[in-house]
């Protein structure tokens, strides 16, 4: 299948043993040095580590506590998903993201991470929705009916959204839900989980083999 949105460290403090203190014991001086300075070193780097360590979680931290930037955040209040739609798109393409308008269809295309989407906003008065669709394609000569195995094998398998199998291609359906506003890097996550979705479809063992041998 062809690819198309918390690190934990855990560090052991390391004790130092000069073997130096049997250097009477041993001809070979030099060796003992040498092994104490490997030990120095690996302390060295241990602490090197555990400052970038301490480091990042503090731009972490300043970071959740820095106020969000207005111009980063989607806000649509209605209930017309054409509108809102097309208010997406704008959005996205102000911020550089790579999107394409199609004809005589309300969702569009974007790319990101590698990955091409459609997106359609589905709104309401209430809980607004942002439907997200990912294509896989199938290779040649691919019965239709072994795609729909394939997704009802894919559905009872994760619970990532609906998988549906169509003419040649296998089509994943995703919703992002908000009220009103989102924030740019929740979207930017949820687009970007896609590359989970698909180790774990080939990397399963009750979807891999079938996956592996119907998806590009």
């Amino acid at each position: 299948m062809k690819k198309i949105a918390l690190l934990t460290i855990s560090f052991l403090p390391l004790t130092f043993f000069s073997s130096c203190e049997t250097a009477n014991a041993n001809p070979n001086v030099n060796q003992c040095m040498i092994q104490d300075l490997k030990i120095l070193e690996l302390e060295k780097e241990n602490r090197s580590c555990q400052n970038e360590k301490n480091s990042l979680q503090s731009q972490i931290q300043v970071q959740k506590n820095a106020p969000k930037n207005e111009q980063d955040v989607f806000e649509y209040v209605g209930s017309n998903n054409e509108k809102a739609t097309k208010k997406l798109f704008n959005f996205l393409k102000n911020r550089g993201f790579e999107v394409e308008k199609l004809d005589d269809v309300n969702f569009f295309l974007i790319s990101y991470n590698e990955y091409t989407f459609f997106l359609e906003v589905l709104a309401t008065e209430g809980l607004d929705r942002i439907l997200v669709t990912k294509v896989f394609k199938a290779e040649k000569d691919v019965k239709k009916d072994d795609l729909i195995v394939l997704s009802m094998l894919l559905n009872n398998s994760f619970n990532v959204g609906i998988f549906n199998a169509d003419e040649g291609v296998m089509i994943l359906y995703r919703t992002m839900s908000f009220v009103d506003k989102f924030d740019l890097i929740e979207f930017k996550e949820f687009l970007k989980y896609q590359n989970s979705i698909d180790k774990a479809i080939i990397s399963n063992e009750k979807t891999k083999d079938l996956a592996l041998k119907l998806l590009k």
